[in-house]
């Protein structure tokens, strides 16, 4: 049983354990995790495959240290993607990426020019 914590921020037998902003603790498996979002207010956004969380003081720094392994990758200031959830990858102007995820008809992200070297090559890992 592996655990690793920052934060308030537990990443246990595939599960992340997070505080929300209004102080409920949650479970998620990782798998259900789609992407993460820093939003304008300060808050970090978790997207899963059924509903966004708001979590509480947190950075997604913070959140990759635990989770990295797992499969996710900064793509953005503002993203962290579950690469295995990456469905299309369609060009956005000047060498970034949108991103829409297998899981979500709405719900897209952003991969910027500064993380899109390391996004290519990690997203090349997962598809050979």
């Amino acid at each position: 049983m592996s655990t690793k914590t920052k934060s308030g921020v537990s990443v246990q037998n595939g599960h992340i354990i997070v505080k929300t902003k209004h102080g409920d603790y949650i479970r998620v498996p990782l798998d259900y995790v789609i992407f993460f979002e820093r939003r304008k207010t300060g808050y970090i956004d978790m997207v899963t495959t059924n509903r966004r969380y708001s979590l509480g003081n947190l950075t997604l720094k913070e959140i990759l240290e635990l989770i990295a392994e797992y499969g996710f990758c900064r793509t953005h200031k503002s993203f962290i993607v579950n690469l295995a959830r990456v469905k299309v990858i369609s060009e956005d102007g000047d060498r970034r990426y949108k991103l829409a995820f297998d899981d979500s008809n709405s719900e897209q992200a952003y991969v910027s020019r500064h993380f899109r070297k390391d996004f290519e090559q990690k997203i090349g890992l997962i598809i050979h």
